[in-house]
């Protein structure tokens, strides 16, 4: 909202647009939101574009496998990270 000595301006603002307002989403949330742009993504990209650790992240991850996004391409061992994507 801005106000002048002439006028009143009222615009729409989404919260979690605002990082330091994002961190209080949910994780789930917060990945939804950085998921939604239905690029794949590993849980180390997630995790370190959200500042949150990768089993978090992971537990998330597989937790709402199915519900949310999608598994990719199962990670099986070293350099084969497990890529997700939204539903």
């Amino acid at each position: 909202m801005t106000i002048t000595d002439q006028s009143a301006r009222f615009e729409s603002f989404d919260p979690a647009e605002e990082p330091e307002l994002a961190r209080g989403l949910s994780l789930v949330e917060r990945i939804k939101r950085f998921m939604a742009d239905h690029e794949s993504r590993t849980v180390q990209t997630i995790a370190e574009a959200l500042g949150v650790d990768t089993e978090t992240v992971g537990r998330i991850m597989r937790r709402y496998k199915g519900k949310y996004w999608l598994c990719l391409k199962a990670g099986g061992g070293r350099g084969q990270e497990t890529t997700w994507a939204t539903i």
